[in-house]
């Protein structure tokens, strides 16, 4: 333990700063290269860029005493504050969220004005560490805040992991503050075990930092492909393909426990007039209130897919046709009390539901062919509920 404490004393700051840079330079590299291939998200290149500027400033700071202050003090900062604040605008832009200007104002004012002032008329080492480790802090905060808000199941994990790394960041960042009120100024410039362990932390933390938002990038794009597969892109609803996933894992289910369940096919009655009368647009509209609809009235355990079209397929688990039946009727009850609105025009709307059961079939296509036959017989005289024994309610 004595020769590791030994060891770090003699670590050169300027060499680990330096050290810290170039990683950083390399992080933003990746990021930037991320950007070039991900373009669905805001935000990636704007962290590139900012990761850049926090890395080109603590380059700059670790040529003190062989450039002039003008480039390793203020400009220094100057780019790591500003690199921190692009990192702030690049997680809100990431998330979709509004840019808060005064945490912008409250961050970079203080060193801008400072620093300067501090270096040339009132030459305080400690103090100008205390305001950018302060208006750093404030940034990491917020951008800590912001990712452990999230609450996406797609990359709610890894933006855990960055708002945590982003947490660690602050407190070495306090340590280091501490470390000043401690130690005499001097010493805490070029040699302390104090200052080395924080610098080699916050080398960690870099790392780590840039690292997390790939990730969390990756698990966004990984998640949103997953969406593509499973969910209908215009209603946000099941689509046909995960429908027949849950179809057949429900036969599957019906096989080993002998129970029963139940479809609805669901058309959506003279939808055709609604797009050549008002548009596109207002058909898009009207399939989205009535997937909506339908959501809502369902029970918890029931799921609605859009089948194709103006048709939708409904699951209802552990659901004999009677039931099934009842459950159609309270839909269509629903749509037809429901009034649809778009751009001054308000449309009534019905619904044609076939009702099919797993009792009689063997799998997927005899339970939807037996669902589809019910609703053509429902489609007879529409705003109807038909089931496979041609009954209607």
């Amino acid at each position: 333990m004595t020769a590791i404490m030994e060891l770090l004393t003699q670590i050169n700051i300027q060499s680990v700063t330096l050290l810290i840079g170039i990683a950083v330079l390399i992080q933003s590299g990746l990021i930037w290269l991320q950007s070039s291939m991900i373009r669905e998200y805001h935000g990636i290149r704007t962290a590139a860029f900012g990761d850049f500027l926090f890395g080109v400033g603590m380059l700059l700071s670790t040529f003190r005493g062989i450039a002039s202050d003008v480039i390793t003090i203020i400009t220094a900062n100057y780019l790591i504050v500003f690199g921190l604040a692009l990192m702030y605008v690049a997680i809100r832009r990431f998330l979709g969220e509004r840019i808060d200007y005064g945490v912008l104002a409250i961050s970079i004012a203080p060193v801008v004005i400072s620093f300067p002032y501090l270096t040339y008329v009132w030459n305080d080492f400690p103090l100008r560490v205390h305001i950018i480790g302060v208006c750093s802090g404030i940034l990491l905060s917020a951008i800590a805040v912001s990712l452990f808000r999230v609450r996406q199941s797609g990359f709610g994990s890894s933006a855990f992991f960055l708002a945590s790394i982003s947490a660690l960041y602050v407190i070495i960042l306090f340590l280091r503050s501490l470390s000043l009120l401690i130690l005499p100024a001097q010493q805490s410039l070029y040699m302390n075990l104090i200052t080395v362990v924080n610098l080699i932390a916050m080398f960690a933390a870099s790392f780590l930092w840039s690292m997390g938002f790939v990730l969390m990038v990756s698990q966004r794009l990984q998640s949103t492909l997953a969406d593509l597969a499973t969910v209908d892109s215009l209603t946000r609803i099941s689509n046909r393909r995960a429908m027949l996933s849950m179809l057949e894992a429900e036969f599957a289910r019906v096989a080993r426990s002998n129970i029963e369940f139940s479809t609805l096919l669901v058309d959506v009655d003279h939808f055709k007039p609604i797009n050549d009368i008002y548009g596109h647009e207002m058909g898009d509209i009207v399939l989205c209130e009535v997937a909506q609809l339908l959501k809502n009235t369902l029970r918890k355990q029931d799921t609605i897919s859009r089948w194709g079209g103006e048709e939708f397929l409904i699951l209802l688990p552990d659901t004999t046709l009677r039931d099934a039946a009842d459950i159609g009727e309270r839909l269509r009850l629903h749509i037809e009390e429901n009034r649809f609105y778009f751009d001054g025009h308000s449309v009534k709307l019905t619904i044609s539901i076939g009702v099919g059961n797993s009792a009689n079939c063997r799998g997927v296509n005899e339970i939807y062919k037996c669902s589809d036959t019910a609703l053509y017989k429902a489609k007879v005289t529409r705003n109807s509920v038909a089931w496979n024994d041609m009954s209607v309610v």
